[in-house]
């Protein structure tokens, strides 16, 4: 019913807020105060923490950030974009990373990935507890690369508190990332 009543930009936000919507939920999400910020390196972080009512969705005011639908296990790139405030991230970019965009032009990608890179860096100044989650199955994925990746986000979050979380199938001895 919703293609005959709302305009096309938005049906699918209309649908997903009848679905799903519940004013517990809403209540709950309004009132946190904390922020789960995925990291890539898949949509898994985004995707998990959302169906599971940890996330908000979009309709309760959630904003995409960068790393939700991006797909890289390059971590060494995920901490240098983090690090310089993703001043290069359109700097030899290869869209096919960003399966969930493929029909986007690339002025509209721009667009879309400006406003989601403003909004990692708006959260990441928030003084509220912020979750970066880390999904990352590869078998050469190091514990130096990991331990770079934390010292980034620690310095960008300064005194601010956060933790990091590792959804991997390897165990490191990190004592400060949550695996």
């Amino acid at each position: 019913m919703t293609c005959w009543i709302f305009p096309i930009k938005l049906r699918k936000l209309i649908r997903e807020f009848l679905y799903w919507f519940s004013f517990q939920d809403y209540k709950k999400f309004r009132n946190a105060n904390y922020h789960i910020v995925s990291l890539g390196n898949n949509c898994l972080p985004r995707v998990l923490f959302t169906a599971t009512k940890i996330k908000p969705r979009r309709f309760y005011g959630e904003k995409s950030t960068v790393f939700d639908l991006f797909i890289s296990s390059d971590i060494k790139r995920t901490t240098e974009l983090i690090e310089n405030n993703f001043s290069d991230f359109f700097n030899c970019l290869n869209i096919d990373s960003f399966p969930h965009d493929w029909n986007l032009t690339f002025k509209n990608f721009k667009s879309v990935y400006n406003k989601r890179i403003k909004n990692f860096l708006d959260i990441q100044q928030s003084n509220k507890m912020i979750y970066y989650v880390y999904a990352n199955f590869d078998k050469t994925l190091k514990e130096e690369d990991l331990l770079n990746l934390y010292k980034i986000i620690k310095i960008k979050r300064k005194e601010k508190p956060f933790k990091f979380i590792l959804l991997s199938n390897r165990e490191f001895d990190i004592p400060d990332i949550i695996q």
